[in-house]
């Protein structure tokens, strides 16, 4: 070849194979040697680290796995129909607030739910601290893949902020991790992990202890004190402001407690107590938006039964079946608590057993006395006001009072529980520290108490796919409904998917209704809430115990219909027989699209005068529920109250009418000749009493002021059997 065309190079043949392993081995061993040696010249932080890793790796094989290669479209939720309605409320507010926000629209005020009246969030559980801090996954894989990580990250966090605390009072490497896990993957945090997204972000309360611990051993300056301290607070109150309330009436418990057994340390106590204050006091301002909205214009909500919601006796040890070891043999064991996620309150036999050996053992020193009274008040207090066993109602609590102080009555008894979870996490780490000397029997200690707190994947309890109908995850909608449309979604309540079709489709119309706690005005729209929710676990409707009642429910839907202005009313699939016979008054045949069944409403209904509303002449049919002392005659159409019978034959479903003069005509048939009814007329509690006569009865009344709600009601006086024809209302 030409040497002016250059010299060609010869490849220069590669290294043995061995060579590189040896050189592959050589550089992890240098790795290896250095990552020893950074471990020992910063053992705390390398232990911290490993800590984080490890609990991330056990919330992945947990929570992760059962829902890989589906991130995005099936959630860690049980896949159960009671839980869905909270999951889509959870995915609705994750996508609300970067909504709001990126729209220049104000954040606590929404006509997206309740169109009619507007809804304050902060009336309900609207995790805003999550939906900011998420805003990154949502804005790029979607709302299911924020709910994934933050639970993913929760109970990571939850263990991690625990072990930190655990090492800071023990030292000792195993016995934290022992400790860590024991709260961070407890009984409350696994059960509330099936369907609560707002209540297993528990990680602030471990944070604050370790602060208000390392405050008070003067590690850290009151200025960094005050400078920290709040954080973990603002994070607990934006996530669950229960959660926040529960903490601080327990901190100045657990405060009371201390100096209680700590009387020689009283200054240390009371400057802890002091700045604890402070920080709360510089919480409350940095949230003074959000305690504005809050207060302004609230109202009480749903009030939950502390008999229903409070621990059984048995819960403590007796594993439900959101837990893999041994929880098949129990399921037949009768429990109260409430639902599935609220039955909480299981810590498991070995750790009940360390528990009292800690409490017997450390009861001469102050700090054992103080974290076994913690988890005995814990305890007593999980238990709520009546003491069950095996569901059954035994014995009054002895401070069954203290349920009905504020603050504490609108918490449920059972949260309380994880308090003694806390206690138990902490008085095991210790307890493994000083009273077993051996790394292998900590281990095998610690693995005993874990195994019994393993979750029970196979049960289908934290994946669910989230269906939406291909009506709204697809485009199809847009050929029914219009930006700005008012929709209702059947069915309400505990069957619900409104919130999560509608933000699905990013907010493009807007709802009747909304699914939460609060109601923004129960008199106008409860009505339709109580009748067009479902009852139980069961899908039906609460269907009408007669004809009289069945009128009743489509006057409601049409009055429903004209006030809130409803356009459109789509039916869940399989739902559409036990709603059709009361929006047969809307005249059109449905729509079976999508997955869905769509109603439209004509402006005929949709922008008519609500029946409760009506003009000067107007008269509208009032219907009537049957009172307990009178039954439905299939035969004669009619309410009938046999001879003999005293008290309510009759009386209308409650309403809110205009001030003003109306006419009233009753129509009662009766054989007897004597006395046999009279008609009572509430008019905001002011009552006015009317002889019944056989025929038809008039009378009128006036609503003072702008508005007043009326009850009529028909009373059986005894004299003779009668029936209750149709009536009348009139606006004079």
């Amino acid at each position: 070849m030409d040497s002016r065309l250059g010299t060609i190079k010869t490849l220069q043949s590669s290294r043995p194979p061995e060579l590189v392993a040896a050189a592959w081995a050589s550089g992890l061993r240098e790795l290896w040697r250095r990552a020893q040696s950074e471990a020992a010249r910063r053992p705390r932080a390398t232990a911290t680290l490993a800590a984080l890793l490890i609990y991330l790796m056990i919330s992945l094989v947990y929570f992760w796995w059962p829902v890989h290669g589906h991130f995005r479209d099936m959630a860690i939720n049980a896949a159960r129909e009671s839980t869905l309605p909270d999951l889509g409320q959870s995915l609705w507010y994750l996508r609300w607030w970067p909504y709001a926000l990126t729209h220049g629209l104000n954040p606590f005020i929404t006509n997206k739910i309740w169109s009619a009246h507007g809804y304050n969030v902060m009336w309900e559980i609207s995790i805003p601290a999550l939906a900011l801090l998420a805003w990154p996954v949502t804005a790029t894989l979607g709302p299911i893949a924020a709910f994934n990580t933050i639970v993913i990250l929760t109970f990571t966090l939850t263990a991690w902020m625990t072990f930190i605390l655990c090492y800071h009072l023990t030292r000792q490497v195993w016995a934290s991790l022992i400790g860590g896990y024991l709260f961070g993957f407890c009984g409350f945090m696994v059960s509330q992990g099936t369907g609560h997204l707002h209540l297993i972000v528990l990680f602030p309360l471990p944070l604050s202890i370790y602060l208000a611990a390392l405050r008070y051993e003067g590690r850290i300056s009151r200025a960094r004190y005050l400078a920290l301290a709040p954080l973990p607070l603002i994070l607990l109150f934006l996530v669950s402001v229960e959660e926040f309330a529960l903490v601080a009436v327990l901190a100045y418990l657990a405060l009371g407690v201390w100096l209680l057994f700590h009387l020689s340390a009283w200054r240390e106590t009371i400057r802890l107590a002091l700045e604890a204050t402070g920080a709360f006091l510089i919480a409350t301002v940095l949230l003074s938006p959000f305690l504005y909205y809050m207060l302004a214009g609230y109202v009480g909500g749903v009030s939950h039964t502390n008999t229903i919601y409070s621990s059984d006796i048995l819960g403590f040890f007796i594993p439900t079946d959101v837990f893999w070891v041994l929880s098949r043999y129990f399921l037949a064991v009768p429990m109260s608590g409430g639902n599935l996620s609220e039955r909480d309150s299981y810590i498991g036999l070995p750790l009940t057993l360390l528990m009292l050996a800690f409490a017997y053992e450390r009861w001469g020193k102050p700090s054992g006395k103080f974290l076994a009274t913690m988890a005995l008040i814990s305890f007593v207090f999980a238990l709520g006001p009546i003491i069950h066993v095996a569901g059954a109602e035994t014995i009054r609590s002895p401070i069954r009072q203290v349920f009905n102080l504020p603050v504490i009555q609108k918490a449920l008894p059972i949260r309380y529980a994880l308090f003694l979870e806390l206690s138990g996490a902490i008085m095991a780490a210790i307890w493994l520290a000083e009273q077993v000397r051996w790394r292998i029997s900590k281990v095998a200690l610690g693995l005993l108490l874990v195994v019994t707190l393993i979750p029970h994947l196979g049960a289908g309890l934290f994946a669910t796919r989230v269906d939406v109908p291909p009506f709204f995850s697809t485009s199809l909608y847009q050929r029914y409904i219009k930006p700005g449309d008012n929709v209702l979604i059947l069915p309400l309540g505990a069957f619900s998917r409104e919130a999560m079709w509608q933000q699905q489709t990013n907010f493009a119309f807007t709802l009747s209704a909304g699914y939460g706690a609060v109601i923004p005005h129960p008199e106008d729209v409860l009505p339709i809430i109580t009748r067009f929710g479902t009852a139980g676990e069961s899908p039906a409707v609460r269907q009408p115990a007669s004809a009289a009642e069945a009128n009743a429910y489509q006057y409601y839907v049409e009055q429903y219909v004209a006030t809130e202005h409803v356009t459109g009313i789509v039916v869940r699939e399989g739902f559409t027989a036990q709603y059709s016979a009361y929006l047969a008054f809307l005249h059109e045949a449905p729509i079976h699209t999508g997955g869905v069944w769509y109603y439209p409403v004509s402006p005929e209904f949709s922008q008519a005068t609500p029946p409760a509303e009506q003009v000067a002449g107007e008269r509208v049919a009032r219907c009537y529920q049957i009172g307990p002392v009178a039954h439905w005659d299939e035969q004669l159409q009619q309410i009938v109250a046999p001879a003999g019978a005293v008290g309510v034959a009759a009386q209308t479903w409650v309403d809110r009418f205009p001030g003003g003069t109306y006419d009233l005509a009753l129509t009662a048939s009766s054989a007897s000749t004597r006395h046999f009814a009279h008609a009572e007329i509430d008019v905001m509690g002011q009552v006015t009493v009317i002889p019944l006569v056989n025929g038809v009865t008039r009378a009128s009344f006036a609503v003072p002021g702008r508005s007043g709600m009326v009850v009529i009601r028909i009373v059986s006086d005894g004299g003779g059997a009668f029936s209750v024809g149709s009536s009348t209302l009139t606006k004079a």
